[in-house]
């Protein structure tokens, strides 16, 4: 059978760019390859123009997307429409997150216009904790809960052979029944990952669009085994898996030798939380010899010094952490499981050893205070990352934070579809959008806000910051010049915006 993945437009309506491929996708489409079917990937926010990279405006853009989504007549839906009719898919997949569900809906309509009998599947990590919600939708044929791979070559069978008999087989699978919206039992977590093929990064359309470093992302372990309270666990749990080091290996030297990608990025949800298998994939790194620099996400108490020395000597050039708050109080009520002392150890270190680093702060929880917020500012410029992002804290459904937030009266538990379409994804879930804490009223938290954003903007403007970055990625512009032109007009427009 022919079947598009499609990730549903989102940034494009905002005027911003999401640039990297979708990776969870890509697992999903080689298994389908695998299994001997037609497939491609569809990133529909994938652009050749440079667009605005600021995601720290996405506050305030939120309202743009809502007004372009309900817009059937937008030139981005006559995109995706204009690829349906080219590939003439037999069965649609779309990613679905929380803040894009109205994209994911509106995505699902245009699927049926094209074709009223082609059957919509939505999955990931919204469709897993509120598959009712979406199948309430009438151009919504299936969910798929949890972890996709089997599931979706299981239904894909049984559509090509028009064996709807079979459909109460699939395990995470759900689906409407003669009225009645069913759900099979849960799918249990892919134990060994070595079984699932590399993601098809060459079944993208539009692969024009995408730089080596865009389809250079490598997950190399699914799961994180804390407990922050404002993260959704359900897709891949607390426990970790990992993929062997020799599989990992094989997907680097991959990208490098197809693609030509000389920057990676380790998208793990903590890449150091085993140390001695991350010294293990650095010492492979260095063996082989392969020329990429790379990036990664972990945790401030995930490292040291001997293992940032071993990281740099694989190539490593940037690290992403998350500090979340400058308020010891709001660091214990999230259950970050740090403290301040760990973030600015950590500081030290990425500093000594000339690492770019990024943080990532966020605030307006539900509980949280003017001075908590005033806090955070305070902390990032007292630790001075290379770049800080701060994003408004948005209730997910399925994380701890959410049902405090419904303790609190500060968030409903369900949405019913069209209410996806009447307001911006930052108030998805709030009983009342004028009233995202219980501390702080709507204009003083407006006025904070706005004020905070040009905080962190300021910082990460500063053309020491701009510079530092660059350094860390000379290598990558020694070996690919032409990023280095694509960098300094990314730079340009962000500095503009």
């Amino acid at each position: 059978m022919k079947v598009l993945l499609i990730d549903p437009p989102f940034y494009s309506f905002m005027g911003m760019q999401s640039r990297y491929f979708p990776i969870g996708l890509g697992y999903l489409a080689a298994c389908l390859r695998d299994r001997g079917h037609d497939v491609r990937i569809y990133s529909a926010d994938a652009s050749k123009q440079i667009q605005a990279l600021d995601y720290s405006k996405m506050h305030d853009r939120y309202k743009i997307f809502i007004r372009h989504v309900n817009d059937p007549a937008n030139s981005i839906w006559h995109d995706v429409a204009a690829v349906l009719k080219s590939f003439k898919p037999d069965v649609v997949g779309i990613t679905a997150m929380t803040p894009k569900i109205a994209s994911v809906l509106r995505t699902a309509t245009v699927c049926k216009e094209y074709d009223g009998r082609l059957p919509v599947v939505i999955g990931g990590p919204h469709a897993t904790i509120k598959p009712d919600e979406i199948l309430k939708y009438k151009d919504v044929d299936f969910v798929i809960r949890g972890e996709a791979e089997r599931a979706i070559v299981a239904l894909v069978e049984i559509l090509s052979k028009n064996d709807a008999g079979s459909l109460p087989g699939v395990s995470g699978l759900s689906y409407r029944e003669n009225g009645r919206i069913s759900h099979n039992d849960r799918l249990d977590y892919i134990e060994d990952l070595d079984v699932l093929p590399l993601p098809a990064r060459e079944l993208l359309v539009h692969s024009e669009y995408y730089c080596p470093e865009d389809v250079s992302i490598i997950m190399t372990s699914r799961g994180c085994p804390f407990a922050c309270t404002y993260c959704y666990k359900g897709m891949f749990a607390r426990r970790v898996r990992y993929r062997s080091i020799g599989s990992v290996m094989e997907e680097v030297k991959y990208v490098s030798r197809r693609y030509g990608a000389k920057q990676l990025a380790f998208k793990d949800d903590s890449f150091t939380v085993n140390k001695r298998r991350s010294v293990e994939l650095c010492d492979n790194l260095i063996a082989e010899a392969i020329k990429v620099n790379w990036e990664c996400t972990t945790r401030v108490d995930l490292v040291s010094e001997d293992l940032l020395q071993k990281m740099m000597a694989a190539g490593c050039n940037t690290v992403k952490v998350g500090i979340e708050s400058g308020s010891p109080r709001v660091l214990k009520m999230i259950k970050k499981r740090i403290d301040h002392e760990k973030v600015r150890a950590a500081a030290e270190m990425f500093n000594k050893y000339g690492l770019f680093w990024s943080s990532y702060f966020m605030m307006g929880l539900p509980d949280e205070t003017e001075e908590d917020i005033l806090s955070t500012v305070r902390f990032m410029k007292e630790v001075n990352p290379d770049y800080a992002s701060i994003s408004v804290y948005e209730p997910y459904p399925g994380t701890e934070m959410f049902e405090t937030g419904v303790e609190l009266g500060l968030v409903t538990p369900q949405m019913n579809w069209p209410e996806y379409f009447d307001r911006p994804p930052d108030e998805y879930y709030l009983k009342d959008p004028r009233k995202r804490t219980n501390t702080i009223s709507h204009e003083t938290f407006e006025a904070i806000c706005e004020a905070v954003l040009k905080e962190f903007d300021s910082h990460n403007k500063s053309l020491k910051r701009i510079a530092k970055r660059a350094l860390a990625r000379r290598k990558m512009y020694y070996y690919e010049p032409r990023s280095l032109v694509r960098d300094v007009r990314r730079a340009a427009k962000w500095i503009m915006s």
